[in-house]
């Protein structure tokens, strides 16, 4: 993998994604890196009020947004219209290569698919930025490799996709007829094998394995 370069300095980044807990996973990873400031948009439109509000100095943009699959491109091409220089990120659940070819082609600084680790995630982000972003299997078509997670059963890994999508115990136990207790108790159980310390921590965990889509 190509690797970051050093001394990308971003002041402020703006998220742009339907998904809340995709928020919620990538923010204290950027702020850790040292990004100054996350913010978080919803929607296209929302979107592109954002980056006329905020000026960010990084987007990070689902292709994906809501009902459309090509909303978020037709983002990216609406601020490219006005603005060839502010570095932006697409991001996808989807590896087709049409889908990185559609963002790349509205005018993406570079892509990856959220199923890769919050490490290259990050190297993407910071590579996008300083403007080193090279387009190519190790950062969207390769499968993510599944090798560093822990055996679960069939309930454990229906619980963890149900925490990644923002469900309460209370709801993984109606969604799954299983009783309350039970719920904190896979909970308990996953928070141990994940090495989380709390379940905000799993739950930002579950996202960015790409439990949700």
């Amino acid at each position: 993998m190509t690797t970051a370069p050093k001394n990308v300095v971003i002041g402020r980044a703006l998220v742009v994604d339907d998904h809340p807990i995709i928020h919620e996973a990538l923010k204290p990873l950027l702020l850790d890196r040292g990004v100054g400031a996350v913010s978080a948009a919803f929607s296209m439109l929302a979107g592109f009020q954002a980056y006329r509000r905020d000026r960010p100095d990084l987007m990070i943009v689902d292709v994906n947004l809501g009902d459309d699959r090509l909303s978020g491109t037709s983002l990216i091409r609406r601020i490219r219209k006005r603005d060839a220089a502010t570095p932006i990120l697409a991001l996808s659940f989807y590896p087709a290569a049409a889908v990185e070819t559609q963002a790349i082609a509205a005018g993406a600084s570079g892509f990856v698919e959220k199923s890769r680790s919050p490490a290259e995630i990050l190297d993407a982000v910071f590579r996008a930025a300083g403007g080193s972003f090279t387009s190519g299997p190790q950062t969207s078509r390769r499968p993510a490799d599944p090798s560093g997670l822990p055996d679960m059963n069939m309930r454990e890994i229906k619980t963890l996709s149900l925490l990644g999508r923002g469900r309460t115990y209370k709801q993984i136990s109606h969604d799954l007829g299983l009783s309350y207790g039970t719920v904190a108790e896979i909970g308990a159980l996953l928070k141990y094998r994940f090495k989380a310390q709390s379940l905000q921590e799993l739950v930002r965990i579950a996202a960015m394995l790409l439990f949700v889509a």
